[in-house]
């Protein structure tokens, strides 16, 4: 499952149960391909959307996509839409406007949908694609400062194992 699937799952999880916080990539409520919003519909007629894919993004993108799969995660989307506004811990959002795969204003929507008054919505430009983590992402390195700073900020202090319980 990708990372910005699981963003969506993290967010619904969130509005059931408090979380120390949420570092969400590539988050969205909607993705780029037009046809992706009637993919309920669709999937009745044909199983797949295939497309070729460059032999260096086969380790990330798909060449065939389950339509059914793509219905599941609009609907998901739908409940993330309507759950997002329940969900008060502190959120790092992070998206890249090179991302070819959700919509970024769809990201953005979301990010003030959520009501926390500690929360950050973080754009790298054209050169950032949809998988953030990617060795080819040239911001790499940056990210991962970034997650690291809101981590400080905003993670519990760790209990150290070795340290006696207090009674």
């Amino acid at each position: 499952m990708s990372a910005s699937a699981c963003a969506l799952l993290l967010v619904a999880l969130a509005a059931r149960q408090p979380l120390a916080g949420l570092i969400l990539l590539s988050p969205f409520l909607r993705v780029k391909h037009r046809l992706a919003p009637a993919a309920g519909l669709l999937r009745f007629a044909k199983k797949y959307q295939s497309r070729p894919v460059a032999p260096e993004l086969a380790t990330i993108y798909y060449d065939r996509r389950p339509l059914h799969g793509v219905h599941q995660l609009n609907r998901l989307c739908r409940q993330v839409r309507r759950l997002a506004g329940q969900v008060t811990a502190p959120a790092l959002l992070v998206n890249g406007t090179g991302d070819q795969t959700v919509r970024i204003d769809s990201s953005l929507e979301l990010f003030h949908l959520l009501p926390s008054r500690h929360k950050v919505f973080h754009l790298y430009g054209p050169e950032v694609g949809h998988t953030l983590t990617a060795a080819d992402n040239p911001r790499r390195p940056e990210l991962y400062t970034l997650i690291q700073q809101f981590l400080r900020i905003w993670a519990p202090p760790q209990q150290d194992s070795n340290a006696p319980l207090e009674t």
